[in-house]
């Protein structure tokens, strides 16, 4: 609308208007910084990995959507600088990490260990530790993962309905 159609019709002041134009201003400046922030991601994945199929892209670009459902604008600018921290070599070892740990829950969920177990306490404690190592132990990025986890059916290719029961598992490690 025009600032006069807002001014007569809606009987805003032009301060009101001002204001207005303001905060859908700041909406499209967030909107492009969401979009160079996934650009400068699938950047980074090309720099990494090579030239992607069209279905990768697809499938990151859908990962980053998800991100934000999850994560705010200020929560996201956090794991990106959090990123910059670890080389790929660091990262890729802190995902064996995480698959080895969760295998080593698995086996004890499977052989039936109750959660209050010495090896199980201590797998928690693991748990607990590499979660802080993704959040840079910021209780609102941690409470964005458990939601993500809780709610997606799969992440970065991963089952999470599995993933969810080793949470159970490990929550109860850790209730007193």
């Amino acid at each position: 609308m025009e600032i006069r159609e807002l001014v007569d019709s809606k009987g805003m002041t032009l301060g009101d208007v001002v204001q207005l134009q303001l905060v859908r201003l700041a909406e499209r400046i967030a909107a492009e910084q969401r979009m160079q922030t996934r650009l400068t991601e699938l950047a980074r994945r090309i720099a990494a990995d090579g030239e992607p199929s069209a279905d990768t892209m697809l499938e990151a670009i859908e990962e980053m959507t998800m991100m934000e459902r999850y994560y705010t604008p200020e929560q996201l600018d956090q794991l990106a600088e959090r990123r910059k921290l670890f080389t790929e070599e660091q990262m890729a070892a802190g995902a064996e990490e995480w698959n080895t740990l969760m295998a080593a829950v698995q086996a004890e969920m499977d052989k039936g260990t109750d959660p209050k177990a010495p090896e199980v306490q201590a797998l928690a404690r693991r748990w607990m530790e590499k979660v802080a190592d993704f959040t840079g132990g910021d209780p609102g990025i941690t409470a964005s993962v458990s939601k993500m986890w809780n709610q997606e059916s799969s992440i970065h290719g991963i089952d999470t309905g599995p993933v969810r029961e080793m949470m159970t598992y490990i929550q109860r490690a850790l209730a007193n």
